[in-house]
């Protein structure tokens, strides 16, 4: 087949279960979204991230998401902790193509027959596959996605089963689309191993310092309900001192839900604040010893005489919380931290 073929064959779809019709794109819409930028660093919102201390990390999920867009690969697997922004700056970078090239997004559990079906009744469009880890474990989904993730210029996706005849799907078919599959821990899930050789992987990072920087540099200039500046501001000011002195990770949903609570009850907040980033008392202690003492040989004598624990317990400790030293130590949090315990 000519790659550079203009038309495009249309399956006929059944209309049950609300399934949408294929897409039709050509290599003419694909070059004009191109020459839009929509797949670039033009884009408005991923020039937004440029400066950043995670710029780096930003640059290389943009890199990633734009080889898909712009057809360069077939498939992304997307990996990385929870509420650091996989899906939402995917959807940013795809969002502008609603109107021109169409994509869909399959989110929450689906059986394998759906899975087949969706890929079936999409084909030829980019498939976004949100939030898997629940049921991506089941062995036939995972042969589905592992022809649909292949890297091969023909992607036969086969299934053999009597629903197939009674929902007039075929039993098998060629793949044309592109998937970005988000799962927030994929070697938990399913293994990974299994996929990951037949498409990019992408494992999306960001320390507890860029994630400061992102609520600081991002969300809090961004109006949020009935919130001030000042009060978006109060709010990521307070995360950052209660990380670095209490040894407790986060999100960027824990500052939207902060918010949600001090727009119910300002004068609660510290109490909130408090419950979320009260941490356990092994993680307190640590951090008052790492505070106080200047060696790692000083600490673990120390950490030892307070817990009554094992060096093994100490070093399990101080790597669970090496995101929140690293915060410390990049963003010069030492004072504020000493400051909030003097409070």
């Amino acid at each position: 087949m000519n790659l550079n073929e203009k038309k495009i064959v249309k399956i006929k779809v059944p209309e049950a279960d609300a399934l949408s019709s294929p897409c039709t794109v050509s290599t003419e819409q694909l070059g004009s979204a191109k020459m839009q930028g929509v797949f670039s660093y033009d884009a408005p919102y991923v020039k937004k991230t440029i400066g950043l201390k995670a710029e780096g990390a930003y640059r290389s999920l943009y890199d990633h998401l734009f080889m898909v867009g712009n057809k360069t690969s077939n498939a992304l697997l997307l990996t990385g902790d929870s509420g650091i922004g996989k899906t939402h700056n995917t959807m940013e970078v795809f969002s502008p193509l609603r109107a021109g090239i169409d994509y869909v997004v399959i989110k929450g559990h689906i059986t394998y027959h759906r899975l087949y079906k969706n890929f079936y009744a999409n084909n030829g469009k980019y498939i976004i596959v949100d939030d898997a880890d629940g049921w991506i474990n089941a062995p036939i989904s995972i042969s589905i996605l592992k022809a649909v993730l292949d890297d091969k210029r023909e992607r036969y996706v086969s299934y053999e089963s009597s629903q197939n005849n009674e929902d007039d799907f075929p039993p098998w078919f060629i793949f044309t689309g592109q998937v970005i599959l988000i799962t927030n821990n994929a070697r938990g899930a399913f293994d990974i191993t299994a996929i990951k050789d037949r498409c990019h992987v992408m494992d999306f990072k960001l320390t507890l310092a860029q994630r400061i920087d992102f609520i600081k540099e991002i969300m809090v200039p961004m109006e949020y309900k009935n919130t001030t500046l000042e009060q978006r501001k109060y709010i990521a000011e307070t995360i950052e001192a209660q990380a670095a002195r209490n040894g407790v990770t986060f999100s960027f949903r824990t500052f939207t839900k902060l918010t949600d609570l001090y727009i119910q009850n300002p004068q609660n907040i510290d109490s909130h604040i408090f419950d979320i980033f009260k941490g356990n008392d092994d993680d307190k202690i640590f951090m008052e010893i790492y505070k106080k003492c200047k060696t790692t040989q000083e600490r673990q004598k120390e950490f030892i005489a307070h817990t009554g624990t094992s060096p093994r317990h100490f070093f399990d400790v101080q790597k669970r919380l090496k995101p929140v030293i690293e915060l410390i130590l990049r963003t010069g949090n030492t004072q504020k931290v000493v400051e909030a315990e003097n409070e």
